[in-house]
């Protein structure tokens, strides 16, 4: 998620801005929450932060008054793209068992045959096909830990103008998948003609 706006406002203001619920406010603190939200999040009203728009609040309440209640921090995000990514694991050999993270969609070549991994000992590199073919898949267990690191990784900007990601954890690789790495290699610029 990408983080939109960042402020400490009521907590009885929670349901409106989760889900829209204004029951139990009165107008003038619904005013009130309206101001807040144009204050803290210009171009996002609360009637339009909702699915179709990819954006979502999330909220911690913690002790203190403002406003006669208990205080919330609140914190609008925008969805983040989605990036596929499967995990492979070694069926044999020396590194039997290792997880591989697979990103399908990003190429790793200029021509897009190869795909972008990311190994447990903190490297990016290429995969192909015949690797690809040669694993397993890694069930949940194996590869929890590699998800949270690469959530760390790809779910938060590290600097100014990183791409920021929502990992979405599929099983296999895609027609599309294959479709949308070759054209990716293609908009870089450095696939040959």
């Amino acid at each position: 998620m990408i983080l939109v706006s960042e402020a400490t406002g009521p907590a009885a203001w929670v349901g409106y801005f989760i889900n829209g619920d204004a029951d139990g406010l009165e107008p003038e603190e619904l005013a009130a929450a309206d101001a807040w939200l144009q204050r803290h999040a210009p171009a996002r009203p609360v009637s339009t932060v909702d699915d179709s728009e990819r954006f979502s609040w999330s909220y911690n309440v913690h002790g203190g008054t403002a406003q006669g209640g208990t205080v919330c921090d609140y914190v609008l995000h925008a969805a983040a793209d989605e990036l596929p990514v499967i995990f492979r694991a070694e069926r044999s050999g020396d590194h039997v068992g290792e997880v591989t993270a697979v990103f399908p969609t990003l190429p790793n070549d200029r021509h897009g045959r190869e795909f972008t991994t990311y190994a447990h000992i903190g490297q990016h590199s290429g995969g192909s096909f015949g690797w690809y073919r040669a694993t397993r898949p890694a069930t949940h267990e194996e590869f929890a830990p590699l998800l949270r690191e690469l959530r760390g990784i790809y779910e938060r900007s590290m600097a100014p103008g990183d791409p920021v990601y929502s990992l979405k954890v599929c099983q296999r690789i895609t027609a599309a998948h294959r479709r949308a790495c070759v054209d990716a290699a293609r908009a870089s610029g450095s696939a040959a003609a």
